[in-house]
C-alpha cells in the first residue's frame, strides 16, 4: 500500500470518468495508494501532464477544445514521456492507428471500462513503461561506462607523457633537453584540458573564448587528426575547398565538431563494408560559403540513417552504432550517443546548426553552418592573439598594484603552491590555506586586496560558502574582492556566485597568463 499511482482521467463526458474511476478503484484499492485526477477537455489534460507526477493517462478521443489525437501530439512535441491508454469506439479504426503512431501505449473501447479489461489493459501498459525504463537506464548507465572508460584511456595517455617527460628532465643535465619535455608535457597538459572542455559542454553550456579565425583552419587541423585512421582503414577522404571563410567563435570547439563529423563518417564507412565485399569507402568534406553562412559539409558513402533514427540523432545518448557493447571501432567500444548532442549544442553556441541528409545504403551528409564574418585584415586573428597572450605569462605585474596582498583558498598543494610561486613573483605578497579553517582565521584577521577562493574542497564548506559566512562576519574582508576558481562548468553569471560577491570564474585547467590578467583586473578595479 506504500506504492502511490496517479492516474489522469480524460474525458468530457462525467458518466465515463465516473465508471473508469469506480473500475479502477475495485482493481487498484488492495494494491497500492490510488490517486484519480480527472480532465473534462484536451488543453486541461497538456496542462496537467506538463506539472508532471501523473503515471498513467487515460485518454478519450472526443473531447472539446482539443481532442486526443491532439493532446498526443502535444505530449509528443513537449517531449512527455507519460503512459497513454487511449479510449475511442471500435468504429474509429482510423483514430486508432494515428493514436498508437503518436505513442499511444494501448486502447480500449468505452464499453468496456466496466468490465475487467480496463484494470488489465493500465496494468499493461504500466508495465510496458517500467521495462522500457529500465532498458533505458541500463542503455545510458552502459553508455556513460564506455565513456568513462575512454576518458580514463585518454587521461593515462596524457598522465604518461607529462609523467614520462618530468622524469627524464630530471635526469638529463640539458637546457634543451629540458625545454622539449616542457613542451610536450604542457602540449598533453592543453590536450586534457580540452577533454575536460568537451565534457562540461554537454553537462552545461558555459562562455567560450570568441575569436575570428578561418574556417579552413579547424577542417584542416580536423583531417590531419584522422586522414592516418581513415588511410588506415582504406577510406579515401576528399577535400574540396570552395571558399575559405571566416567565422567568430572557438576554433577547439569547431575542431571537436569536426572530428565527431568526421569519425561518424568513417564509422559508417566501416558497417558499410563489413555488408559487402569490394566496397570502397570515401568521405568527401566540402568548405563553401554564402554572404549569410559559412559552412562545411561531411558526406560518405556508408550505411546511411533510418527515417526512424533520424527524429533522434541530436538526442543524448542515443547512437545508431549499438549500445551495451555494440560495434567495436577503432579497438573500443562505441555508440556513447552524446558526439552529436555536443556538437548540436555547440553549433547552436556559436549561433550556427547542423542540418543532416541521408539516405539508407546510401550515404549520409551533415553540413556544420555558422555566420561567417569579414576577413580580418591583420592576418590570423587566432595567432595573433595567442602570441599576445604568451607575452602576458612573462609580463610583470602593473607596478600599481605590486605589494597587494591575496588570500589563495586551495586544496591541492600542488596548485596551492604554483600559485603562490606564480604571484610572489609579480611582486604580489601572497598567503595560502589548504583548508576553510585556515583561511577563515587568516580571512578574520587580515584585509586582502583579493581573496581566491576554490569552490570545491574536499569533504568539507567550500569557496562559496565561506565567502557569504566572511560577508555576514562584519570583519576585515566583509565588503573584500573576490574570485573564485573551478573545475565543474559554472559561468561568471550565475546567480549564486554574483549574489555571494565573486567578482568572476577562473576555470581549471587555467593558464598562468589568464590568472595573471583576472588577478590584476580584479585588483586594479
Amino acid at each position: 500500500m506504500s506504492q502511490r499511482l496517479r492516474i489522469l482521467i480524460c474525458d468530457d463526458a462525467a458518466d465515463q470518468r465516473l465508471l473508469a474511476a469506480s473500475a479502477l478503484r475495485r482493481a487498484f484499492a488492495d494494491e497500492c495508494d490510488l490517486l484519480l485526477e480527472e480532465c473534462a477537455d484536451g488543453e486541461s489534460a497538456v496542462a496537467r501532464i506538463i506539472q508532471g507526477g501523473v503515471d498513467l493517462m487515460l485518454l478519450d478521443f472526443h473531447m472539446p477544445r482539443l481532442d486526443g489525437i491532439g493532446v498526443l501530439k502535444e505530449r509528443a512535441r513537449l517531449n512527455l514521456d507519460v503512459p497513454v491508454v487511449f479510449v475511442t469506439s471500435h468504429s474509429d479504426r482510423e483514430v486508432l492507428i494515428e493514436a498508437m503512431k503518436l505513442g499511444a501505449s494501448d486502447f480500449i473501447a468505452k464499453d468496456e471500462f466496466s468490465a475487467a479489461r480496463l484494470p488489465q489493459v493500465v496494468r499493461s501498459s504500466l508495465e510496458r513503461a517500467r521495462l522500457r525504463s529500465d532498458v533505458s537506464r541500463a542503455e545510458k548507465m552502459a553508455a556513460i561506462g564506455t565513456l568513462a572508460g575512454g576518458v580514463a584511456h585518454e587521461f593515462n595517455n596524457i598522465l604518461q607523457v607529462i609523467l614520462g617527460n618530468a622524469q627524464y628532465a630530471l635526469n638529463r643535465d640539458d637546457p634543451a633537453r629540458w625545454k622539449q619535455a616542457l613542451e610536450a608535457s604542457l602540449e598533453a597538459s592543453e590536450k586534457g584540458a580540452r577533454i575536460v572542455r568537451q565534457l562540461l559542454s554537454f553537462a552545461r553550456t558555459r562562455q567560450s573564448a570568441q575569436v575570428k579565425f578561418r574556417l579552413e583552419q579547424a577542417v584542416t587541423e580536423s583531417l590531419a587528426m584522422e586522414s592516418e585512421a581513415a588511410r588506415r582503414d582504406g577510406i579515401e577522404v576528399i577535400l574540396t575547398i570552395n571558399r575559405t571563410p571566416c567565422v567568430l567563435g572557438d576554433s577547439g570547439q569547431i575542431v571537436q565538431i569536426m572530428q565527431n563529423l568526421l569519425t561518424n563518417a568513417r564509422h559508417a564507412c566501416l558497417q558499410a563494408a563489413s555488408r559487402s565485399k569490394g566496397y570502397r569507402g570515401r568521405v568527401s568534406v566540402t568548405l563553401d560559403a554564402n554572404p549569410e553562412y559559412a559552412q562545411v559539409s561531411v558526406s560518405d558513402n556508408g550505411v546511411g540513417i533510418s527515417p526512424g533514427s533520424m527524429k533522434k540523432l541530436f538526442e543524448p545518448f542515443f547512437t545508431t552504432k549499438g549500445s551495451l557493447g555494440g560495434q567495436v571501432f577503432d579497438g573500443k567500444a562505441s555508440g556513447t550517443g552524446l558526439g552529436l548532442s555536443i556538437s548540436q549544442r555547440i553549433a547552436a553556441e556559436h549561433d550556427g546548426r547542423i542540418d543532416v541528409s541521408s539516405t539508407p545504403n546510401e550515404g549520409s551528409t551533415f553540413t556544420l553552418l555558422l555566420p561567417s564574418v569579414a576577413e580580418s585584415s591583420s592576418g590570423d586573428t587566432r595567432k595573433r592573439l595567442k602570441e599576445q597572450d604568451n607575452l602576458k605569462t612573462t609580463a610583470l605585474v602593473d607596478k600599481s598594484i605590486q605589494g597587494q596582498s591575496i588570500l589563495v583558498l586551495e586544496d591541492e598543494p600542488l596548485i596551492a603552491g604554483l600559485l603562490a610561486s606564480y604571484l610572489t613573483d609579480r611582486g604580489l605578497r601572497c598567503d595560502v590555506a589548504l583548508d576553510v579553517e585556515r583561511a577563515r582565521e587568516l580571512a578574520g584577521g587580515t584585509a586582502y586586496g583579493l581573496m581566491l577562493f576554490d569552490l570545491t574542497m574536499a569533504g568539507e564548506t567550500g569557496g562559496l560558502e565561506l565567502l557569504r559566512e566572511i560577508r555576514r562576519s562584519g570583519g576585515p574582508n566583509a565588503g573584500g574582492k573576490a574570485m573564485a576558481m573551478t573545475g565543474h562548468a559554472v559561468t561568471e553569471g550565475d546567480g549564486e556566485l554574483l549574489q555571494a560577491g565573486f567578482r568572476g570564474v577562473v576555470h581549471k585547467p587555467f593558464s598562468m597568463s589568464d590568472m595573471g590578467k583576472l588577478v590584476t583586473e580584479a585588483l586594479r578595479s
